[in-house]
Order: structure tokens, then sequence, then C-alpha cells
């Protein structure tokens, strides 16, 4: 199926359709993380961790990236873990849309959609 552009809620439904599929496949591509350089730290939607010098990137800020942000720079797509008595996370369950954080943005007059054509993957007024 080819797809002129997909919402970020048709992203998470896809990416809990993948989980559902094959759950071991799916949590272990969305643990990897690689190491990223400043130029890519700095880029104005992908998600990157950095913790001093040392800066990654997964699959997630990736995806985050391909929608953009909010005015904080926060993505919409969350990945969901189980966590263990000490609250750290354990094992994939699912994915989610950050929906307040979502909802405040298109309040705003941004809509977000991501279309296969590189130069129009960017936030769009509504309307």
């Amino acid at each position: 199926m080819n797809r002129d552009s997909i919402t970020i809620e048709e992203t998470v439904e896809f990416l809990n359709s993948m989980f559902k599929t094959d759950p071991t496949a799916t949590h272990l591509l969305f643990s990897c993380r690689v190491t990223c350089n400043e130029d890519l730290a700095d880029h104005p939607s992908i998600q990157v961790r950095c913790e001093g010098d040392n800066c990654s990137v997964g699959v997630i800020g990736l995806l985050n990236g391909l929608f953009g942000t909010n005015k904080e720079g926060w993505g919409f797509i969350a990945s969901v873990y189980d966590v263990d008595d000490d609250g750290k996370p354990t094992s994939l369950i699912g994915f989610k849309v950050l929906t307040k954080r979502l909802e405040k943005a298109r309040a705003e007059g941004i809509e977000f959609r991501c279309s296969p054509i590189l130069d129009s993957i960017k936030p769009v007024k509504a309307g």
C-alpha cells in the first residue's frame, strides 16, 4: 500500500501493530540507540539524548523528527515500557501518542502529517 501522507495517530497504530506481530523484534529495534554527532544533536526536530559529550539517537527520536516538535521542542510519539520496582524500564509494551501535547499544538493551528516527499515533511497550518 502506498500512502500520500500519514498522521501521528496512524503511525502509532502502525507501530503497535508491529509490536503485536513481533514484540521481541520490536523491543530490540526500539531499544537501540546509536551515537551521533553534534550536528544531528542540534537538529531542530530529531529527538537526541545527550549525556555530557555523548549524544545518541533512536527510532522514536527519528520518527518524532519527521513530524516536527511543539514550541518547547518535544515530539508527540512515545514508546511505553513496563518498569521494575525501582522505576527503571524493563520491556517495551507499546507506543502512544502524547495526546495533551499534540492537542495543544493543534489548538495553536498546527497540523502534523508526514509525507514521503522530503521537502514537505514539516508542520503545516491547519485549514
